[in-house]
């Protein structure tokens, strides 16, 4: 039985939040080694730690610190949410964000770059298993990266972390990149064709992202959704405060004990 494990974005909360529901898993054997990991903004950077062989727990201490913005730049991602939520047709909408992020005061690209989040994975090889998403501004288009079309892992995830009006766009190849969230927070289609869809999402799903679990289903997957506790949605004040850096302790520490409250095997036996 083959499975991939889909790790959906939720900023540095969902980074700490989805490090310790995967810590708590592996301690009780609940989660065999994935066959196929994907990992969109903070999922992309859990999926590459646990990919990777790296640890998760160090995840928290890397997430904790208040984030690198621009002088005078808030963490709010109201305007961003606004934007998604407007009225519009896919590629307007998406258009809209790519000029938000585009205009938006942050700190330079190298800086972000920098960062030790990212930093430490310099000179990591890219697992084979791992797939990590980003979207392209000039053809608003998804793009998926493996070990044989991504650049270097660093550079990877910080495209993929991008939010737009919080982090400076990442190129790559000339083009500019952001959040591999904004289509979609979890993109779980990348997980078809495999027997099993473990899913895993910082927010509790509804409309399109309940549709995205259905769709796997007809081609024969069995799937596995696990939605945040209410402690975490507690702490991320329900999805809005995701890039609330102060509770990334408590955020790990709550998917810990959602972890003790599954099943003893994901997949089951």
């Amino acid at each position: 039985m083959s499975t991939a494990l889909v790790l959906g974005g939720g900023g540095p909360l969902g980074i700490a939040w989805e490090a310790g529901l995967l810590t708590g898993l592996a301690r009780r054997g609940g989660l065999a080694r994935p066959d196929r990991v994907v990992g969109t903004s903070a999922g992309s950077v859990v999926g590459a730690t646990l990919a990777a062989g790296l640890d998760l727990t160090a995840l928290p201490e890397k997430t904790s610190r208040p984030l690198t913005l621009a002088p005078n730049a808030s963490a709010d991602i109201e305007p961003l949410m606004t934007l998604a939520a407007e009225e519009a047709g896919p590629a307007e909408k998406l258009a809209r964000i790519g000029e938000y992020a585009l205009a938006a005061e942050t700190v330079t690209e190298s800086g972000y770059l920098g960062l030790p989040l990212f930093a430490a994975f310099a000179g990591v090889p890219w697992p084979d298993t791992f797939r990590c998403t980003a979207l392209d501004i000039s053809t608003r288009r998804l793009r998926v990266w493996d070990a044989n079309t991504g650049p270097g892992l660093a550079t990877a995830l910080a495209a993929s972390c991008a939010v737009p009006g919080l982090f400076p766009p990442v190129t790559v190849n000339g083009a500019k990149h952001i959040d591999g969230g904004v289509l979609s927070p979890l993109n779980a289609a990348l997980g078809a064709g495999h027997d099993h869809v473990v899913v895993v999402s910082c927010f509790t799903l509804t409309g399109p992202g309940a549709a995205e679990i259905d769709q796997l289903r007809p081609g024969g997957s069995q799937v596995t959704l696990i939605e945040p506790s209410q402690d975490f949605l507690i702490l991320s004040d329900f999805g809005t405060g995701v890039m609330n850096t102060a509770h990334v302790p408590d955020a790990y520490q709550a998917g810990l004990r959602q972890s003790g409250t599954m099943p003893a095997q994901l997949p089951p036996a």
